[in-house]
């Protein structure tokens, strides 16, 4: 039975205590119906086709309206606890925005092609490492998509726990929509971890919708079905265990997270500085029953390596470090010098933050190591694509940057690389796009840096912020 109280909430007797949506659930349910209208006009718009004119401008619809209700929601609605129903209008709108990409028929990315190829051969008992996909002693397991695959003439470079799910989905006659509904499922479980861990750390656990609700998380996970959603929901699952002091449970989702993508694998030096020798040996068997299996005919390590030297997409500082390289050395030697430096800066900045983490206190640092490392390694690397952007997402949830959000945003320009693509078989760059890309995000940064966002109070500035104030704070 509904009724309503003096200051206009509207609340519900279930039986299991007075349950009231609270004037800012309510401005949520506006804001993610809004999210999800725009989410629609996006894909009627565009077909969510990368070789349409319109998939860019179309973007930004959900985007801007994303982006305007997350400002009205931080800096003009008055604060209200969170209620019984907020964790379930959060997460019950990420689903809908998410499973509403995941309806769309074409994916942005080719790289289900070859998630569900490598699949497919490691079913039929080889070893993806061993054999690129145009080997001709694969010949026999040749289908339609397997025209699709980018780089067919190199091995895999995906770790060995993605293997063995795309292996499973296959072995489930699931296909490219499978493996979508996987990513799916685990970008929903980024978002109710975040919301745990927020309200593990004694913040509000809205704060969660800055990833869950992302246009850019919805379109890479729910669209193209990327398997990084996995990786980040075992860090996020591990950080969790570690704010809790569980440090097995943290050694074994770093590990899994390590069979999925390397980085959760980079945490370990700070993140188990503390662990006693139990957490230690799951880290390591967990970590040897993954890995082993693969290693005999063949190695993850080649194939990345030779997508890592390819070439250039949508780079950031390493762009910049190639023209200075290019005109002390010249075009030839750019590349390698640049590779070089990037990796020695990289080595220099992980020092630095090891150093600098190393006798802190509290889970919130560990956390700032992370986000630093991965901040810094997007900047510096060579490829930035669109779906990278994502893991700052995760961590912005918890340690607020603006200008990561507005990436967020802009990140679509690089998309602009598939219309020639998709016309002419061209794959190239336009500078125009990759400024379009990276200038918001940069002046963003320089006038946060400048006090405008306030980013010197960080976090506790952030939750002090009309809506998203503690429960028992007192200002």
């Amino acid at each position: 039975m509904l009724a309503s109280d003096e200051k206009g909430n509207i609340s519900t007797n279930t039986g299991r205590g007075l349950k009231t949506l609270s004037r800012c659930d309510i401005y949520l349910i506006l804001a993610g119906s809004s999210i999800e209208l725009a989410l629609i006009i996006f894909w009627l718009g565009s077909g969510v086709w990368r070789g349409s004119s319109w998939l860019i401008p179309a973007f930004f619809l959900p985007t801007i309206t994303f982006f305007t209700f997350i400002f009205i929601l931080f800096k003009r609605i008055s604060p209200d606890s969170p209620t019984a129903f907020t964790p379930w209008i959060v997460l019950g709108f990420a689903a809908l925005f998410h499973f509403t990409m995941l309806l769309t028929p074409r994916p942005l990315s080719n790289d289900l092609y070859r998630y569900t190829w490598d699949g497919k051969i490691l079913a039929n008992g080889i070893n993806p490492f061993t054999y690129a996909p145009a080997a001709d002693e694969l010949a026999v397991f040749r289908d339609s998509n397997w025209e699709l695959i980018f780089n067919r003439d190199i091995p895999t470079g995906y770790p060995p726990l993605t293997e063995i799910l795309f292996a499973a989905n296959h072995l489930l006659g699931l296909d490219k929509f499978g493996l979508r509904l996987l990513s799916v499922l685990c970008s929903l479980g980024v978002s109710a971890t975040l919301m745990k861990i927020l309200c593990q750390m004694g913040e509000d656990e809205r704060k969660a919708i800055l990833y869950a609700w992302s246009p850019l998380v919805a379109l890479e996970f729910g669209n193209s079905g990327h398997f990084d959603a996995i990786a980040i929901l075992a860090l996020s699952l591990a950080f969790l265990m570690h704010v809790k002091c569980k440090s097995n449970g943290t050694a074994l989702f770093l590990a899994l997270g390590g069979g999925v993508k390397f980085f959760p694998a980079l945490l370990v030096p700070i993140w188990g500085r503390r662990w006693g020798w139990r957490s230690w040996s799951i880290f390591v068997l967990v970590s040897l029953l993954l890995w082993l299996p693969f290693l005999s005919g063949g190695s993850p390590f080649k194939g990345l390596g030779v997508f890592a030297s390819l070439g250039d997409f949508n780079a950031s500082l390493s762009g910049v470090i190639q023209i200075v390289w290019g005109i002390i050395l010249g075009p030839s030697a750019a590349r390698g010098a640049t590779r070089l430096s990037v990796m020695v800066v990289l080595v220099v900045v992980g020092i630095i933050l090891i150093r600098k983490t190393w006798r802190s206190v509290g889970s919130k640092a560990d956390w700032q190591f992370a986000m630093l490392l991965m901040g810094w390694s997007l900047l510096l690397s060579p490829v930035v694509h669109p779906w990278y952007i994502c893991w700052m997402l995760a961590f912005i949830a918890v340690e607020w940057e603006v200008s990561w959000l507005v990436l967020s945003g802009s990140i679509i320009f690089a998309r602009y690389v598939y219309l020639d693509f998709e016309a002419k078989g061209i794959w190239r760059e336009a500078a125009w796009a990759r400024w379009s890309v990276y200038l918001p995000f940069y002046l963003t940064y320089f006038i946060q840096k400048l006090g405008y966002f306030q980013r010197e109070k960080s976090i506790e500035q952030f939750i002090k912020t009309p809506l998203l104030s503690r429960v028992n704070l007192n200002e």
